[in-house]
């Protein structure tokens, strides 16, 4: 079969993010979106930018289109909020833990939603508003004469100000303006104290980190101020390079309630400190997970409570299918439901918009009118509507996929739950394979997969574990044998120090444990070159195991916690959630065993590798080439022709989020390149 008749156009019925829509439907969900917007606007005409109410985006089931209408905002938000799109978090006790590090990734993405990593003028969300920060400050400065810059002096305070707002990080950093600026951060530190209340941590703390954030991409210290913008400890050298001052410091020790009340205030500080700036706008979607625990689902009324009520600058969103959120309610106080806007529900597809989503579709792969008018012979639409004004957009998508092999004369033989599931399975790890910013460290997923999942393998008994400092979260217990996990994604040599040290306990204990923490190919390997390095690596072989994972591994564990959490939210139909998480324990089997059996290191002493993917310029190229030449192939086709140079399959998929112009489209056993002009994009 051709990779053009392979094509059934109505396939990809499912968004997971909002960062990947396809273009909307005229009029579907329009008003909707406006009142998502006008919320926005009026957060202009508000003390302290708070709405003090989240906005309330109601479907009446699953399948009506929350998170495409979530990227539709996104889109018109762009570059003039900062979006932060937050996924459940696993564990209420660091539910803000969760959330900041959520915040701080997603700052990693371009400021402008239609941009890839890969464009050489893409500046991310954090270097937007970090330059934004030191453009205020240094205007709020000159305003009210507390700073005075020997250059500028002669021109009118109002034309440098004007200038300052005019000029872009991009021309900034191409003057000699950035040294000059850093020459000033004591003086910017007086604005910024003089114009606000004091934040948690020091301004000076602040501005050094977000100036190394803003004009100083290169920097090695760069990664050190990210880890303590999550609320990470960081080496006590590199904290005063930085110009950290001590009091900020965050201990080496710090308990599980220590570090989410630290980053729920790290959180309130960027907030308040990006007031002159731009708004955050936080999406909560897939809120039914929630509903796993009354602790879950307590904790998320707190979190909406206090953002809406005491963190300045920002829009919350809140999705929801009605009647899981119904149960939701009753979990609620009365203040915390006070501190929802009336829903906004969401309306289905009608039929003049099906017929055009049919011809979008249609149109986007090449095939011609007569292929609709095939689609829409024989009433077949009308049939579709009859006593009903709208349906749901994805039962619409599935229907008019059904329609296609129809009119194509596909015969599909009727396969078993397993074998769809599998299928599923493969495509969302094809899409996160895909997409360069799903293999970071995401805290959620790994405990899920340690706790809740792991939870049904025969014999084992998983166990929540407190221990002093909150080093291990989880305990394994399996024929007598005894593994701690712990979660971390620092690097601080004296923590990992004091982890060996908690792990030689319990290993001489009766127990004989053994420590495991899992690491993906973001993070730094442990250990760093340290004075401990020798000890912590005579560690590895003995007790404590740091499973650094290859990112094909990384993308297997998350492709397993989306399709779980879709599952929950009714988006996959047909299995249910005991029969999916039986499928995917077994997808994992080889995961198991590399946590219950010997610690293995290779001759350096390092543990099962981590690959972290790069991206080759000429590998970019030649991909670029081959498919703007062939317009639409088959992505075997293409690894065929890459695979002597570039033989990683992993590696040359995860290429194609970096080229706008590919479009992929994800079949059973096949996935399919499309060439796509931009200008039809």
């Amino acid at each position: 079969m051709s990779t053009t008749l392979c094509i059934n156009p109505f396939s990809n019925v499912h968004v997971k993010r909002p960062r990947e829509i396809e273009n909307a439907i005229s009029g579907l969900n329009d008003k909707q979106l406006d009142r998502l917007l006008n919320s926005f606007g009026s957060l202009n005409y508000t003390p302290q930018k708070q709405l003090g109410r989240a906005v309330f985006l109601s479907s009446p089931q699953p399948g009506y289109g929350k998170s495409h209408l979530l990227g539709r905002l996104f889109q018109n938000l762009s570059t003039k909020a900062t979006l932060v799109y937050v996924l459940p978090f696993q564990d209420p006790e660091s539910c803000w833990t969760s959330i900041l590090l959520r915040t701080v990734q997603e700052l990693s993405f371009p400021d402008r939603t239609n941009d890839n990593d890969l464009q050489t003028d893409s500046i991310t969300q954090l270097e937007t508003i970090a330059h934004g920060i030191f453009v205020d400050l240094i205007s709020q400065g000159i305003q009210i004469e507390k700073l005075r810059i020997k250059k500028t002096q002669p021109k009118k305070s109002t034309e440098i100000i004007n200038l300052l707002k005019g000029v872009t990080l991009k021309k900034f950093g191409e003057r000699e303006n950035c040294k000059t600026l850093k020459k000033y951060l004591i003086e910017l530190c007086g604005v910024c104290e003089t114009i606000n209340d004091p934040f948690n941590a020091s301004t000076i703390s602040w501005l050094n980190v977000l100036y190394i954030c803003a004009y100083e991409p290169s920097n090695p210290l760069k990664q050190s101020c990210l880890d303590w913008l999550k609320g990470n400890s960081i080496d006590e050298d590199e904290a005063k390079k930085i110009g950290i001052r001590i009091a900020d410091f965050v201990p080496i020790d710090s308990s599980t309630a220590y570090k989410n009340d630290l980053c729920k205030n790290r959180l309130t500080d960027l907030c308040r400190l990006t007031l002159s700036v731009r708004p955050f706008v936080f999406s909560f979607d897939e809120t039914e997970v929630y509903l796993l625990s009354d602790a879950h689902a307590v904790t998320f009324g707190t979190v909406i409570q206090t953002l809406v009520k005491t963190i300045p600058n920002h829009m919350t969103v809140i999705t929801a299918n009605v009647a899981p959120w119904e149960k939701m309610g009753k979990h609620w106080q009365i203040a915390q439901h006070d501190c929802l806007s009336p829903a906004i529900e969401l309306e289905g597809i009608s039929k003049e918009q099906g017929k055009l989503l049919i011809e979008e579709r249609l149109k986007q792969w090449d095939f011609g009118f007569g292929h609709s008018e095939k689609m829409l012979e024989d009433g077949w639409l009308e049939s579709l509507f009859n006593n009903i004004s709208q349906m749901g957009i994805r039962g619409f998508i599935g229907k008019s996929h059904l329609r296609w092999d129809e009119v194509a004369n596909i015969s599909k033989p009727i396969i078993d739950i397993e074998t769809r599931l599998k299928e599923y399975y493969l495509t969302i790890i094809e899409k996160i394979e895909s997409d360069t910013h799903r293999s970071v460290y995401d805290v959620n997923a790994l405990m899920w997969l340690i706790q809740d999942l792991a939870a049904g393998l025969p014999g084992l008994c998983v166990k929540p574990y407190k221990c002093s400092k909150d080093y291990f979260q989880i305990k394994w217990e399996i024929n007598n044998q005894h593994y701690y996990f712990g979660f971390e994604d620092g690097n601080h040599h004296k923590r990992w120090q004091a982890i060996k040290s908690q792990s030689e306990k319990l290993f001489n204990s009766a127990e004989q444990a053994k420590s495991v923490f899992l690491r993906t190919p973001d993070l730094k390997n442990i250990p760093g070159n340290w004075i401990s390095a020798p000890e912590i690596n005579k560690a590895k072989q003995q007790y404590l195991q740091i499973s650094s994972l290859d990112f094909k591994m990384t993308c297997r564990i998350y492709a397993a916690k989306d399709m779980f959490n879709e599952t929950v939210c009714g988006d996959i139909s047909f299995a249910d959630i005991d029969s999916v998480c039986d499928f995917l324990r077994n997808q994992l089997q080889d995961f198991w065993r590399s946590l219950t059996g010997p610690i293995y290191v290779d001759k350096d002493n390092t543990p099962i590798s981590g690959v972290n993917i790069t991206h080759p310029y000429e590998l970019i190229e030649k991909i670029t080439s081959i498919v703007a030449k062939e317009k639409l192939m088959a992505f075997t086709e293409l690894f065929d022709m890459v695979k002597n140079q570039w033989p990683d399959v992993a590696l040359v998929r995860s290429i194609f989020s970096m080229i706008p112009e590919i479009k992929q489209y994800h079949a059973p056993n096949m996935t399919v390149l499309k060439w796509m002009s931009t200008k039809s994009m």
